[in-house]
């Protein structure tokens, strides 16, 4: 059943757009994503931070405590009778930590994107990034 010049050899008919090569080939086609275009490298991996640096520099000090830790722990315990258990965890980031990640991601490109019900803005994924303070956020995202 090959067709030639866009006919079905079987029915004579002229073929739909996409009939034949999975009715969603012109679709896919425009989802591919495209090829990263920035010239600069994939950085290496940050070295990683133990818990005096983490708290120094990325997380609020508040929860390198005792207390705070024995705090959200009963928070969490308490929520027995709910559908799942969960905890509040307030300012978890220092402040001067994520004043620097806005900083950096207001730098970065955004580039448009669209789909059928929405038109949004994304940079590229922020495993790609070089910029110290927003690779640091994502290799703690990505660590747990």
């Amino acid at each position: 059943k090959k067709e030639a010049g866009g006919v079905n050899k079987e029915t004579g008919k002229r073929k739909r757009s996409g009939e034949g090569t999975g009715g969603n080939s012109q679709k896919i086609g425009r989802l591919v994503k495209k090829k990263r275009t920035s010239s600069t490298p994939i950085p290496a991996e940050l070295p990683q931070l133990d818990d005096e640096a983490l708290f120094k520099t990325i997380l609020n000090p508040k929860y390198a405590t005792n207390e705070t830790v024995a705090e959200i722990k009963s928070s969490y315990e308490s929520h027995d009778k709910d559908p799942y258990k969960y905890a509040v965890l307030t300012e978890l980031f220092s402040t001067e930590f994520l004043k620097n990640v806005k900083k950096e991601v207001s730098k970065m490109e955004f580039l448009p994107k669209k789909n059928d019900l929405y038109d949004f803005y994304q940079t590229n994924d922020l495993k790609q990034t070089t910029t110290p303070h927003s690779r640091q956020l994502c290799q703690l995202l990505y660590s747990a």
